[in-house]
């Protein structure tokens, strides 16, 4: 078996794919009869490689269950979805994760898999009941037993539906309305009878029963009174809790993806259904069908595969990011298919796994697998390639780590390389093997958080009870530290990509991306405006304020948003500035030449008399004091000094510094830590 590999630190510059369209053209629409041939792929060396017995593209990962029964798996992990430990974010190459499995489903950050005793297991989120009853935990990184008797069973948007032996159909979890409606519960609730196979969508749930006709719950269009009649009446015959929205007989194959069904009829036809829309037939002679985000995928009775859609991510496969409304051919010699959010994977009728679409979590190959149309690293697969090839079937299942916490222990002197302190309540600890280490106020090691999971870290910020690490692939990972989870938006960064910069304050997260752009994530208590970044552009550094975000532009000028009730706005004429840090009602900048500028409420405390400083390299802003580094490793502080926050004349060799509300900690070069304030 390959290893796990944790993440690779790659060049931010090699992160964006030029070509790559993010936005979706809102006139975009599926469906249309007339056909086409994609480009031919660049000719891929075929080796031997496992048969796949069965598959699943998730929302960022996917999964195959090989021909010996073992059920592998690769990408997204932050859950544990991927069923690895939470030591790795990321599996960018397949590992094993269960044996004696026939079945899989990979949803929204968790997996479900049926065994050939016929038993249901689950691993990963749980925060909306995804694993019912089976885990008191937020998540699982170890399958976990959930039910017996199960044929099939299909993993969702926060929720999941399951057909058992008897036909039965039950669904568990809070995630939707429409599909659970008064029934929303982690609870086992069984909805119909006759049922043979079940798909889900965003916020819909299409089931397939024994005699051929399709029950869809979530979907609905206006129809005729006869319409309504013979519907309610065929309702009866599949018993259940919760009458179907949408009844057709005939039906021999379906698909669901976030917001659209497709389904086959019993003479190929291929039809199309969306809310408030009746019915369109799309293509003739289709045998399997899948559907993902805005994209869909046929499987003509010739084994040729077709695709159609939106392709910002390169999920349709044709070699292109163009959208299609009419479909292309990308795959022959196809059995099935199955469509991810924006990626895709499909099974040869000789057993092989095909892959293509978003690669940014390492979902379809390795990253450091090129493509060969774009030559870019490969965060997006533009043609299918082949996958699993050289997979050691007889590799071992993992030994997962235990996760009980560690005694307290002192950190070693000369472990850190950089530290960073919130507003007197989380000190974090940057290793430079890329962990993260988080210490008491006596500065000995807490490991009682998520934390302690982290690799391949490069920054981290922390606030007022959440915090955020930048790893050296772009994306970014957050824990929110608060019993009542006050701080689980500001936290909410784990579709951030290309990101070069992170700071924190307070509420407040900001991520500076590599093309100059800026994103935070949504206000979590008051709204004063700190978010409208959306057109800031040419930023080459950034700053969270309490209530206000900075950026830096390439000229040296500062633009700035947010409350401004202490005039810490007010930047407009400030120059050539490299480093900006901001609290909740001042803000401090350090030029070039190493003076500083400092603007907001002064308070009587003097935390704005900088003028006279010179060859700082660093500065620091707390509730009403500011620090600065000297190119000496001498400090220098002003402002409130009640809580000895300002006793740093003393402090020498220090090589970084940080600084909460009331409190200022220094790194020193040897790697041991001092600390002047209060927590």
């Amino acid at each position: 078996m390959k290893k796990l590999k944790q993440l690779t630190v790659i060049l931010l510059s090699l992160m964006l794919l030029v070509s790559c369209v993010e936005t979706i053209p809102d006139d975009t629409r599926q469906g249309g009869m007339s056909e086409t041939t994609a480009k031919t792929p660049a000719p891929i060396a075929s080796f031997a490689a496992p048969e796949v017995l069965a598959f699943s593209a998730g929302l960022m990962n996917s999964a195959a269950v090989l021909e010996d029964g073992s059920l592998w798996m690769w990408g997204w992990n932050y859950s544990g979805e991927s069923g690895a430990d939470p030591y790795y974010f990321l599996v960018e190459e397949p590992h094993k994760v269960m044996e004696d499995v026939r079945d899989v489903s990979c949803g929204r950050q968790f997996t479900l898999a049926v065994k050939n005793d016929n038993s249901l297991w689950g691993w990963g989120l749980n925060s909306s009941g995804e694993l019912s009853y089976a885990s008191d935990n937020p998540h699982e990184y170890v399958p976990v037993e959930l039910m017996g008797e199960v044929k099939v069973a299909v993993a969702g948007n926060g929720y999941a539906l399951a057909v058992r032996t008897d036909g039965t159909l039950w669904g568990w979890g809070l995630g939707s309305p429409s599909v659970f409606g008064p029934y929303k519960t982690p609870m086992f609730s069984q909805f119909a009878e006759n049922i043979s196979d079940v798909t889900l969508g965003l916020d819909h749930a299409a089931a397939l029963t024994t005699d051929g006709t399709l029950l869809i719950w979530g979907l609905d269009w206006e129809k005729s009174s006869q319409e309504m009649q013979t519907q309610q009446t065929r309702q009866k015959e599949y018993g259940g809790s919760k009458p179907a929205d949408v009844i057709i007989p005939n039906v021999t194959a379906v698909a669901s993806g976030d917001e659209h069904c497709l389904y086959v009829m019993e003479d190929g036809g291929l039809w199309l259904v969306e809310d408030s829309t009746a019915p369109v037939r799309l293509m003739d002679d289709v045998t399997a069908v899948s559907a993902g985000n805005g994209f869909s995928l046929a499987v003509k009775s010739d084994g040729t595969l077709w695709s159609f859609g939106v392709n910002h991510k390169y999920q349709l496969g044709d070699g292109t990011n163009e959208n299609r409304t009419e479909p292309v051919q990308i795959l022959t010699d196809v059995k099935a298919v199955s469509s991810g959010r924006e990626h895709a994977l499909a099974v040869k009728s000789d057993g092989s796994l095909w892959g293509w679409g978003d690669n940014s979590f390492a979902a379809v190959i390795d990253y450091v697998e090129s493509d060969d149309v774009t030559g870019e690293l490969n965060f997006y697969q533009s043609v299918p390639v082949q996958l699993l090839e050289g997979i050691d079937l007889n590799a071992e299942l993992p030994a997962h780590q235990d996760k009980t916490p560690q005694p307290e222990y002192i950190v070693p002197d000369d472990f850190a390389t950089e530290i960073r302190i919130s507003s007197g309540r989380v000190v974090l600890y940057l290793a430079s093997d890329g962990t993260v280490l988080q210490l008491n106020d006596n500065l000995s090691l807490r490991n009682d958080s998520d934390i302690r999971y982290w690799t391949g870290i490069v920054d981290i910020g922390t606030g007022v009870s959440h915090a955020i690490g930048l790893r050296g692939n772009g994306t970014v990972v957050g824990v929110d530290f608060s019993a009542s989870g006050r701080d689980s938006e500001a936290i909410n960064v784990s579709e951030w990509r290309n990101i070069v910069a992170i700071d924190v304050m307070y509420n407040n997260t900001v991520g500076l991306r590599s093309d100059g752009t800026v994103v935070t994530t949504r206000p979590v208590q008051s709204d004063e405006g700190q978010a409208d970044v959306g057109d800031w552009t040419d930023i080459v550094a950034i700053a969270a304020g309490s209530y206000c975000t900075y950026g830096i532009k390439s000229d040296g000028t500062v633009v700035a948003t947010g409350y401004n009730g202490f005039n810490q706005l007010e930047v407009g004429d400030w120059t050539d500035i490299i480093a900006i840090k901001a609290n909740q009602c001042h803000t401090v900048g350090l030029r070039s030449d190493g003076t500083v500028v400092a603007i907001g409420e002064n308070n009587n405390k003097g935390q704005l008399e900088v003028g006279d400083w010179t060859n700082i390299i660093e500065v620091g802003a707390g509730f009403a004091h500011t620090v600065g580094l000297r190119a000496d490793g001498t400090v220098v502080a002003v402002g409130d000094n009640s809580n000895g926050q300002c006793d740093v004349s003393d402090w020498t060799d220090i090589v970084a510094i940080s600084v909460g509300h009331n409190n200022t900690v220094g790194l020193k070069s040897d790697g041991s830590v001092v600390w002047v304030g209060v927590e």
